[in-house]
């Protein structure tokens, strides 16, 4: 095994550019010993959000829904792979197939973000016959996860705090790695060229735990301050956006933010491209945001709350980026005045972020490590030492739940 890269499968809900990314590297490396299966179409929200499904003729791409003989070619290749990579066991909707490859000692590595959000039903103070939701939720989870709580089983967590989530529960002891999603290194040409107005940019749903209001209240703080050689694009949508948008009018803030809808993915990477720094004010309940990803790869000087999830993975503050803590309007504008009149500044940032990504969190790398962490298990020799990374051991750290 150790001269030849193991058959791997690897398991998606829906068609995503970040999940999918990875396997394409794997396929570069594996070739015909991989496969990707999706099991659903694109969700409609994604498609509403312009995610597109674009992997319709890869070679390496089972798409089940299509067809019996896909599903058949599913079954074959979860049997006999030697890897079976999959999304959070307990949102896989085919636990039988799992319990059974873990039944005959096949390797199972399954990734995930955070299992307890607060949003989550199980925080609901709802009664079911005399009993709080959470009780009934959890030991609805329990009931699948311990079953699944074996040594061939491991976590490939996504975000600060998903290991920590498992713990909770006596899940995955010793066997918890850090991961993440990847996103392909840059393609474009850098033109982000600001020398006078620095360009600020945040993408993604506008919902109430991506707390965009935190960026347009720092944005309040340096216009009072007389500082306003900025402006800030706000591309998405969601619940939150009329909203949003009554803020900006109510603080008269319109001659320097604009709110723009949904674009696709190589839209948004343009964007970050294009634009000077990236701000990322998401709470504890942001499991990742693969944007922070995309925004380093494209040299952007990356500002983010210290809650969200892939923030204190990625970025090394003052060097690789920026962080601040949850909720602090008064220390994302003091980051943000001292970036925007500092265009050397915020450029070798943007180039620190973008070399990290591209040496450390690229799916290329990702795809190497997994392989031999694989051939690791399978062969049961010592296991890839990394210190930081993917694969390196996850970071166990409680959430702040303080919002």
């Amino acid at each position: 095994m150790a001269n030849k890269a193991p058959k791997i499968l690897y398991v998606n809900n829906y068609p995503t550019h970040h999940m999918l990314s990875l396997a394409e590297s794997l396929y570069k490396i594996c070739g015909n010993n991989f496969r990707t299966v999706i099991l659903y179409p694109q969700e409609s929200d994604r498609e509403g959000m312009e995610w597109k499904d674009k992997w319709t003729d890869a070679p390496w791409l089972i798409r089940v829904w299509e067809s019996l003989e896909n599903a058949e070619l599913f079954e074959k290749w979860l049997e006999e792979s030697d890897v079976t990579i999959f999304l959070s066991y307990y949102a896989f909707g085919n636990l039988p197939r799992v319990k059974k490859r873990l039944a005959n000692n096949k390797l199972c590595l399954s990734f995930g973000e955070r299992r307890w959000k607060p949003s989550h039903p199980f925080f609901e103070l709802k009664k079911i016959s005399g009993f709080p939701t959470q009780i009934i939720r959890a030991a609805r989870i329990l009931k699948h996860a311990w079953p699944l709580n074996r040594k061939q089983h491991h976590l490939l967590a996504i975000g600060i705090y998903a290991a920590w989530d498992e713990q909770q529960i006596g899940m995955f002891k010793n066997r918890m790695w850090t991961w993440a999603y990847f996103v392909s290194n840059s393609r474009l040409e850098c033109s982000r060229k600001n020398p006078g107005t620095a360009r600020i940019l945040w993408a993604g749903r506008m919902l109430h735990w991506k707390k965009v209001d935190t960026l347009i209240m720092a944005i309040k703080i340096l216009t009072e301050k007389s500082i306003v050689d900025f402006k800030v694009d706000l591309i998405g949508d969601g619940p939150e956006k009329q909203k949003l948008n009554n803020l900006v009018e109510s603080l008269n803030l319109g001659a320097f933010i604009k709110l723009h809808p949904f674009m696709q993915p190589e839209e948004i990477r343009r964007e970050m491209s294009q634009s000077d720094i990236f701000v990322w004010p998401s709470n504890s309940e942001e499991g990742w945001g693969v944007v922070i990803n995309e925004a380093m790869a494209e040299g952007c000087a990356v500002v983010a709350c210290c809650e969200a999830g892939a923030a204190p993975i990625l970025i090394e503050d003052g060097k690789t980026g920026f962080l601040f803590p949850q909720n602090d309007s008064h220390k994302l504008a003091e980051i943000l005045e001292k970036l925007i009149p500092n265009a050397d500044y915020r450029d070798s940032i943007g180039k620190a972020a973008k070399e990290h990504i591209e040496l450390h969190w690229s799916p290329d790398v990702a795809a190497e490590r997994i392989i031999d962490f694989s051939i690791a298990l399978l062969e049961g020799k010592q296991l890839p030492k990394y210190t930081s990374g993917p694969l390196s051991p996850a970071i166990i750290k409680r959430p702040n739940r303080n919002f």
